[in-house]
């Protein structure tokens, strides 16, 4: 959504000072993971819907198990 994305963005750029060369490393794998995350999901969900019983709920499902993982990174 709107809120999502851009505060992420904020977020990675505030872990370091604005002339740090880790900044640059930092959002290529923000965005890189972000497009990983973009190519891989919908091949997954896909093959879940389709090789289980739960259909499209095993889907919903890995979505959340991935926004919990994302939350515990983030947290750590």
């Amino acid at each position: 959504n709107g809120f999502f994305k851009p505060n992420m963005s904020v977020q990675v750029g505030r872990l370091y000072p604005t002339n740090d060369k880790r900044r640059d490393a930092a959002y290529t794998i923000f965005y890189m993971g972000i497009n990983i995350g973009a190519c891989i999901s919908p091949l997954l969900c896909g093959w879940l819907a389709a090789n289980t019983i739960g259909s499209y709920h095993s889907g919903f499902t890995l979505a959340g198990i991935g926004m919990v993982l994302g939350l515990v990174i983030y947290l750590a």
